[in-house]
């Protein structure tokens, strides 16, 4: 079971579907790999495969929690990287894709990027850890924007959501399955899953995890005590790294505690929703 979900028939039915899809996919890249060695060109080929992110669960997909952003990165480099080697710990964003590529392939790397390349982790040399690592999301499909950002790091997550106001309700394609369906109908007898169902409809403004002891981000530590200083430090930093990638709504959270500040932008971003297609950038 995924561990971010309530373990009840229906959710265990949907994730059956999941590693289904799963299994295909290990089939159609079992193909390609076949092809690329008959083709003669196997030993001189970077073979990077990057997932996008599942299927659309509740506090998965089309959100900024650890497990809506977390993807499997394989690559396979003929003569650089140990075949079943696996590494964890490192923070990689898909915008470090570009520059290892192009590293890898001996070409030149252009400046202020936003991505870092990771090629010498790969042939064991230096490398430099990025610490932090900020995520965003825009709108669904259906127009309507849910602005949220996550900075996250080894151990911690930090999530600003711009649009909840405890009236504006979460939907998307994860409300539309059965997992959905069942901590819908679970809820009505298991007041856990009922405040999972409630977080997830109308959210909080802000939420805090520590990842080394609750990796599936199943308690908001916003308002505890224990964490000020650790969260001080990550909306301090969160300010740094939206200024750095010129987010547009940088000015929006560094104001967000003057009256009307956050009101106006959410005005503004539904108006821009009407007007774009969805964007998901990480």
């Amino acid at each position: 079971m995924l561990g971010y979900l309530p373990d009840i028939p229906d959710v265990r039915k949907e994730v059956t579907h999941y590693y289904n899809s799963v299994f295909r996919c290990d089939q159609n890249i079992g193909a390609v790999l076949k092809a690329l060695k008959e083709s003669g060109l196997e030993d001189n080929t970077l073979v990077i495969f990057l997932s996008d992110h599942g299927a659309s669960f509740p506090f998965s997909k089309a959100q900024c929690y650890l497990n809506s952003t977390k993807t499997p990165l394989i690559i396979r480099w003929p003569g650089i990287t140990d075949p079943g080697k696996t590494t964890f710990g490192h923070i990689i964003s898909g915008t470090d894709l570009m520059p290892t590529i192009l590293e890898a392939a001996g070409l030149p790397v252009p400046e202020n990027l936003d991505g870092t390349s990771f090629a010498p982790m790969l042939l064991k040399k230096g490398f430099k850890e990025r610490e932090y690592l900020l995520t965003s999301f825009y709108q669904i499909f259906g127009k309507r924007r849910y602005p949220m950002r996550c900075l996250q790091s080894k151990d911690y997550g930090y999530i600003y959501n711009f649009w909840s106001d405890g009236i504006t309700q979460m939907s998307g394609d994860a409300t539309g399955g059965l997992t959905w369906k069942a901590m819908i109908k679970a809820a009505e007898t298991d007041p856990e899953i009922a405040k999972r169902v409630e977080l997830y409809r109308h959210r909080v403004r802000e939420e805090f995890y520590d990842f080394k002891n609750d990796p599936d981000g199943l308690t908001n530590l916003i308002d505890d005590p224990v964490y000020s200083v650790k969260i001080k430090e990550f909306r301090e930093r969160m300010l740094v790294e939206m200024k750095k990638c010129k987010d547009p709504a940088f000015e929006t959270y560094r104001d967000r505690d003057k009256p009307g500040t956050i009101e106006n932008f959410m005005k503004q971003q539904q108006e821009k929703a009407k007007h774009t297609k969805p964007v998901v950038k990480f």
